[in-house]
Parts: C-alpha cells; structure tokens; sequence
C-alpha cells in the first residue's frame, strides 16, 4: 500500500496531478478516504500508463479526459 505522495513519486507527477487523474476518471479513486485512503500497484500502473500515453502522443493534461479510456487500458 502507497501513500498519495508516494503513488506520485512513483509516477512521477504532483500529488495534486494525481488528485486531477482520478477527478477526471484516468486513475480510480484509493481505497479508503481521507488522511487514512490508500493506494496500490493498479494505481501507480495507471499513472505511468498515463504519463506514458501523454509523452507517446504528445499530448497535454487538458486533452486527457478525451482521450483515455481507462477500460481500454490506452489512449486513442
């Protein structure tokens, strides 16, 4: 189990770009709430997913909720 700051060290984002993926449904929300939520390896995955499929298709954040379908597990 990761922390918030831990899934984004290990994603290599902010904190708050991982609170904005699982805003806008890239990234599902932790397990748990609050100060007490947890997140996993799914998690950190997605984010590298994402960050992945951002720098492959040269895109930017805004273009993220367009573009990714997390049942897809990729980008258009």
């Amino acid at each position: 189990m990761y922390t918030a700051q831990q899934v984004a060290t290990e994603g290599g984002i902010a904190v708050r770009t991982l609170y904005w993926y699982v805003k806008v449904g890239v990234v599902p929300p932790p397990l748990g709430a609050g100060r007490g939520s947890r997140w996993t390896d799914e998690h950190v995955r997605a984010v590298r997913a994402v960050r992945r499929d951002l720098h492959d298709y040269n895109r930017r954040l805004a273009d993220l909720p367009d573009l990714w379908h997390p049942e897809d597990g990729d980008a258009e």
